[in-house]
């Protein structure tokens, strides 16, 4: 089930960085303990130099590509970080859990003040990291059985290592490169490139004991009030699955606070008649939503369940590859229903 692509947006801008940050002590290996809000905050004294603050505009992934599980990671200006893990098994069922089994857990830490090992690597290390849910613990929830679980790729107490774009890829070693190959599905060259030749389009934090790659997109572009859909106004369907050979594809969807954005080639549908009128090419596409947009379930006759956009996205979060339904309509450039139908 480990396989999973979440291609994301890449920061493109290289950082200008120099200086070095504090030197980072042993870590402790993480604990299933109960958040607390004592999480260490970093003291970061450095004025020139990557910082936390510049980390905190990227969202980190770490998946491989095909589809089912990612560990998503978020840093804060202070060196703390919070983080999921979710991984699906439709097939694992019961009397008891007839939809499926769910693994996740979410966790929060922090990062060792930042050390600059040379101008586009720095490391630190996980200081402290705790879970929401104790790792083993198991409880049936709507018919799905949901088992708590380590966050994968975060594991063991060695170093952290920041790549920054221009970094060439061999630097990063055989194991992280298989974990973020997928940066480079579109190059002509894929796959017998020469990562002696190749550099980082984005930045890559590295888990270097485990050999884990995780890589990032820049989220902070989503604030801008201004953000208009990639998509034309109309009605557009996908399905939650990874397999195209019969239907539409969506991979992934990932929320920020005024946009959607999707992975995922998409039916275009005539809302008078609801007949297939066209088609939009496999890809990653920016949706615009709003206060008004309409997060809704159905199926059959029955009336739509509308839900918060946070309980949307828990929602699907069980449901990605199940092969359902995802339906958009977008009008004056925003999104004024995005669904899920069974």
């Amino acid at each position: 089930m480990k396989r999973r692509i979440l291609v994301l947006l890449c920061s493109m801008c290289l950082l200008a960085l120099v200086g070095c940050g504090k030197t980072a002590q042993e870590a402790p290996a993480p604990t299933t303990e109960e958040p607390s809000q004592e999480i260490p905050v970093v003291e970061t004294t450095d004025t020139a130099g990557l910082t936390f603050e510049e980390l905190g505009k990227l969202g980190f992934s770490f998946s491989s590509g095909a589809g089912g599980w990612s560990t998503d990671l978020f840093i804060h200006p202070d060196g703390s970080f919070e983080g999921t893990y979710h991984d699906s098994d439709m097939g694992d069922t019961g009397d008891d859990y007839p939809n499926g089994t769910m693994y996740l857990c979410s966790f929060v830490g922090s990062f060792a003040p930042l050390e600059k090992v040379d101008d586009t690597t720095y490391k630190t290390h996980v200081q402290e990291m705790k879970y929401e849910k104790n790792v083993g613990e198991e409880e049936i929830i709507d018919d799905m059985k949901y088992i708590y679980s380590d966050a994968y790729g975060m594991e063991g107490d060695g170093d952290f290592y920041f790549y920054l774009p221009g970094t060439t890829v061999s630097k990063l070693g055989d194991d992280v490169i298989s974990w973020i190959f997928y940066l480079w599905y579109d190059d002509p060259s894929f796959p017998d490139l020469n990562y002696d030749e190749v550099t980082l389009p984005c930045v890559v934090l590295a888990n270097v004991n485990e050999g884990y790659g995780f890589t990032s997109s820049d989220y902070s572009e989503m604030v801008d009030e201004n953000i208009t859909s990639d998509l034309a106004d109309g009605s557009y369907s996908s399905n939650f699955t990874t397999d195209g050979t019969y239907m539409k594809t969506l991979k992934n969807i990932e929320f920020y606070d005024n946009a959607i954005v999707v992975e995922a080639d998409f039916d275009i549908i005539d809302e008078n008649t609801y007949e297939y009128v066209g088609e939009i090419e496999y890809g990653t596409y920016t949706i615009a939503i709003d206060e008004n947009t309409k997060f809704v379930s159905g199926g059959g006759e029955a009336e739509p369940e509308q839900m918060t956009k946070d309980e949307f996205k828990e929602y699907i979060s069980n449901l990605m590859d199940s092969g359902l339904g995802f339906g958009l309509t977008i009008k004056d450039g925003v999104a004024t229903q995005v669904g899920i139908w069974s």
